[in-house]
């Protein structure tokens, strides 16, 4: 009987021992790839209106990743003729120098297009973004690009900024127009003698029809 309890026991033990090990082989796998995750780059592309103007579309590739990416290409997979027909803006040219960097964090923003052209006959496109880590390893991912998800939008007015941005660009107008008219002002120090000679006539032409009425008044009065 104490035999079969100690076969038992060391039994369990043995299978307790294994589903320890199994379990921190699996913490041991999830850790490592929780700490690549949070040094990897992640360079993603997407679309946005334009801060100002919503019916411009920008085509942004940025990093949302936690690690710096390198040699940061991306590729408008289709017919040139057929994308430039729909409206796309992007460069077409396959041959073009990847970015050197990309940090955490960091992005750029290229012109895709109008939206009223692109939603004439929209098409999904297709853009191939390759990138390195650090140590080398290349990632390439394709995304596709709808603009059908901004048709109907709209902007009301201005933003607060822009108004004062155009205030200070009539603004600055204005200045350089006083400017440039201070330096035409001729300043006179001295009346010339033609501008006197024209001031005594009016002065005498002024004293004649003064006269010339009080004359009037005073025959109608006898």
């Amino acid at each position: 009987m104490d035999a079969d309890v100690q076969g038992l026991l060391t039994g369990v033990l043995a299978i307790t021992s294994i589903g320890m090990m199994v379990a921190n082989v699996y913490l041991a796998r999830e850790s490592s790839l929780q700490r690549k995750a949070g040094t990897e780059p992640n360079v993603v592309g997407y679309l946005l209106p334009d801060e100002r103007y919503v019916q411009v579309l920008q085509f942004h590739l940025k990093n949302v990743g936690r690690g710096t990416a390198v040699h940061v290409g991306f590729e408008v997979i289709g017919e040139t003729a057929r994308l430039r027909k729909a409206g796309v803006r992007l460069p077409l040219e396959t041959a073009r120098p990847p970015l050197s960097i990309l940090p955490q964090g960091e992005g750029i923003q290229l012109l895709f297009g109008m939206a009223h052209q692109l939603l004439k006959e929209p098409c999904p496109v297709t853009v191939r973004i390759t990138y390195e880590n650090v140590a080398g390893k290349r990632t390439t991912r394709d995304v596709v690009l709808d603009v059908t998800q901004f048709e109907g939008f709209s902007s009301a007015g201005k933003r607060a900024e822009d108004d004062i941005a155009d205030t200070l660009k009539k603004i600055e107008a204005h200045l350089g127009h006083w400017e440039s008219g201070f330096r035409k002002i001729k300043v006179v120090s001295a009346m010339p003698e033609e501008w006197r000679a024209e001031d005594e006539r009016e002065d005498r032409y002024w004293q004649q029809q003064e006269a010339a009425a009080k004359s009037s008044q005073d025959g109608e009065a006898d």
